[in-house]
C-alpha cells in the first residue's frame, strides 16, 4: 500500500494508530538506489525528525465509492477525474466496475428472456476471463446451466 520509493528505500520501523490517524515511523536504508552506483557518495549524517501531513489522494476518494454506483455517462467532470485516477492506481477497480455496467445493461436494455439469457451467460464468461477472484462466488450467483 506504501509507494515503491518508500518501500526501496525506508524500513518501517513502527507504527501506531491514534483517532483515525496512522503514525508511521521509517528508518532510511543503508543502500544507495541503484542509479548512484557509480557515483561517490557522502553520508552528511542524521536530520531532525519531520512530520509530513500531505494525502492528496485522501479526499480524492472520500466519495469515489458513489461514483462506482452511478453510470459513467452521469459522472461530473470532478468525477471522471477521480475515477480516472483511482482506475489508474487500482485497474481491478476498473474491471469490476465495467463488468458491474455491462450487467447493468443486461437487465435494463433487454425484453427478449432467451436474448436475455445469452447476453447474461457472455457476460458470466467475461466475468470469468477478467479473472477477479474477489468476484467469482458473485458471478456463479449469475452463472448460466447450459446443455451440451
Amino acid at each position: 500500500m506504501l509507494p515503491d520509493f518508500l518501500v526501496d528505500h525506508f524500513e518501517v520501523v513502527s507504527a501506531n494508530e491514534t483517532q483515525e490517524i496512522l503514525h508511521l515511523y521509517f528508518e532510511e536504508k543503508a543502500k544507495a538506489p541503484k542509479k548512484f552506483d557509480t557515483l561517490e557518495l557522502v553520508s552528511k549524517g542524521f536530520v531532525d525528525e519531520i512530520t509530513i501531513q500531505y494525502f492528496p489522494l485522501r479526499g480524492k476518494f472520500a466519495r469515489s465509492r458513489y461514483i462506482l454506483y452511478k453510470n459513467k455517462s452521469k459522472w461530473t467532470q470532478n468525477q471522471t477525474q477521480s475515477a480516472k485516477l483511482l482506475f489508474e492506481l487500482y485497474p481491478d477497480i476498473e474491471k469490476s466496475y465495467q463488468l458491474s455496467q455491462d450487467l447493468r445493461n443486461v437487465f435494463e436494455n433487454t425484453t427478449d428472456k432467451i436474448y436475455g439469457i445469452s447476453k447474461l451467460a457472455r457476460w458470466y464468461e467475461k466475468g470469468i476471463r477478467l479473472s477477479l477472484n474477489h468476484l467469482i462466488p458473485y458471478l456463479d450467483q449469475y452463472r448460466i446451466i447450459t446443455k451440451r
